[in-house]
């Protein structure tokens, strides 16, 4: 039925343009047919079908959306620069030796005044060079990380991913237990 009625829309729309008429009928199956063709031996009880011609388009001006590219490196609104007077990672310490043989390194950070999440800021925590963190909370806990020295920095993003703020970079030492070692208590 709905095809039926369909079919009835799009001729009614192209009989409307080329000022055709349009006939309907039920055949001996008890399908409404829709045909362009008078009436025929299939079809003797058909009947033209009326169709109210189709208001002219009004003309209108294009829409103009602005490119993504270009509001990524436009300048953020004047309420953002210097919404946040400082961020700082808490934990670990600068420095500091960490042991844990799972390889888990809890990172804290700080920012104030009090994240804007409400606007779309969010916290972004680099590992050295590689994003690790996106998101709203101020801790986190990164896992299976290497041993080594690692260096983390944290930066608070607006909605259109500019950078609003970036804390000091903070470099601490991760130890793990190596089966190369063979004792886990050393």
């Amino acid at each position: 039925m709905r095809v039926n009625l369909l079919m009835l829309v799009v001729l009614a729309i192209f009989a409307s343009h080329a000022q055709a008429r349009i006939y309907t009928c039920v055949d001996k199956d008890g399908s409404t047919v829709y045909s362009d063709i008078p009436p025929t031996d299939a079809c003797p009880n058909a009947e033209e079908v009326n169709i109210d011609a189709l208001p002219d388009l009004i003309s209108t001006k294009p829409v103009t959306v602005p490119n993504n590219t270009s509001r990524i490196n436009s300048p953020e609104p004047e309420a953002v620069v210097g919404v946040y007077q400082s961020l700082a990672i808490i934990s670990p310490g600068a420095d500091e030796i960490l042991r844990n043989n799972e390889g888990k390194v809890q990172i804290a950070f700080q920012v104030s005044p009090a994240l804007k999440a409400r606007s779309g800021h969010q916290y972004v925590i680099f590992l050295g060079d590689k994003e690790v963190y996106k998101g709203t909370q101020s801790s986190v806990v990164l896992e299976n990380i290497d041993r080594g020295t690692h260096a983390v920095s944290a930066t608070v993003i607006a909605r259109n991913g500019r950078i609003i703020i970036s804390s000091e970079s903070v470099r601490f030492t991760l130890h793990r237990f190596s089966r190369l070692q063979g004792n886990a208590s050393s």
